[in-house]
């Protein structure tokens, strides 16, 4: 392994005198050639060991496989198993995504609960068998994740937002229900809601039909008669009352027709993007990673060798291939 030919130093350790390995000496291998390295995706269930194999005919050159792509935590940085990767899935993209109009100040460990009584802008009544835990709010896609909880909450359901305070206290969450006449309210509609990990993550268009000439859009661009126009709305002072009749407030964004339409907006070449597309794309590139040629492998281990032999602690080395 990298580590059985590193001498050892003395090391005061709270004011103990003890002997540990010298790692403090760092190795990189440099391609200035540019034929050193080729890509390699790594397989279902491959480790670092039978790469090395794979590739030298011997499991221990594992840590070179590692060393070549600066990898140091294989738990973290090696690609992960199906069944690790989908744990990693549910931890942060597991639950649900709920759309609204408003902008309340929520924030992670508020909890959303379901509405089933109201008078004028006040909450009257809750139904505590239906509820999540919020983990996050983009208040650019006014995009709430909720975890746990328990029953449903659906499209068109009243929902209003609670905090727990530190003395224990559970208290509501109110805010401004429109942008023109400000009144304070503590329930908002659910406008569309999907899967966090098939949610929204941005709007785009592009050229000549094809992602090559992908540009981004704004949430908040206005749609004219199911186009979209040049001009934006300042996310900030959009009218967060959707039936609030106002010219240009939220009711006329691409982001407002996405989820009063389930999630299929109407708009004229808008296209979205879904975070679970995204993360597609992340896991493919998780698996490429560089491989030191064989016929590079002797010349290498022996400038290492080399370079572990000395007596300098803490001076990094490059190996040039």
């Amino acid at each position: 392994m990298l580590f059985s030919n590193l001498e050892t130093i003395p090391y005061n350790l709270n004011g103990k005198q003890v002997t540990i390995l010298d790692i403090f000496r760092n190795i990189s291998i440099q391609d200035v050639s540019g034929n050193a390295f080729e890509d390699y995706f790594v397989q279902e269930g491959e480790t670092p060991e039978s790469v090395s194999f794979k590739f030298y005919g011997v499991p221990g050159f594992s840590w070179l496989v590692m060393m070549c792509n600066n990898f140091a935590d294989i738990n973290n940085e090696w690609y992960p198993t199906a069944q690790k990767y989908e744990a990693s899935l549910q931890r942060d993209y597991g639950g649900d995504a709920y759309y609204i109009a408003n902008l309340p100040d929520i924030q992670e460990g508020d909890i959303i609960i379901k509405v089933d009584g109201t008078s004028d802008l006040t909450t009257t009544s809750v139904d505590v068998d239906h509820y999540r835990q919020i983990v996050s709010f983009d208040k650019n896609l006014r995009k709430i994740r909720g975890i746990s909880g328990a029953g449903e909450i659906s499209t068109g359901d009243l929902v209003a937002f609670a905090r727990k305070l530190p003395n224990g206290e559970i208290t509501p969450i109110t805010f401004g229900s429109t942008g023109s006449t400000p009144q304070d309210t503590d329930y908002a509609e659910v406008l569309h809601t999907e899967t966090y990990l098939n949610s929204l993550s941005y709007f785009y268009i592009s050229t000549a039909g094809t992602d090559a000439g992908k540009i981004e859009v704004s949430p908040y661009r206005i749609v004219s008669l199911s186009t979209l126009t040049i001009n934006s709305l300042d996310p900030s002072e959009t009218y967060t009352d959707p039936t609030d009749a106002v010219t240009s407030n939220f009711s006329d964004t691409v982001l407002y027709d996405y989820v009063t339409n389930d999630g299929s907006p109407t708009t004229t070449n808008i296209r979205y993007k879904y975070l679970s597309e995204e993360l597609v794309v992340s896991r493919f590139e998780s698996q490429k990673i560089k491989v030191l040629k064989a016929d590079y492998l002797n010349s290498v281990m022996a400038t290492i060798q080399t370079a572990l032999e000395t007596n300098q602690i803490g001076r990094s080395f490059k190996v040039l291939v």
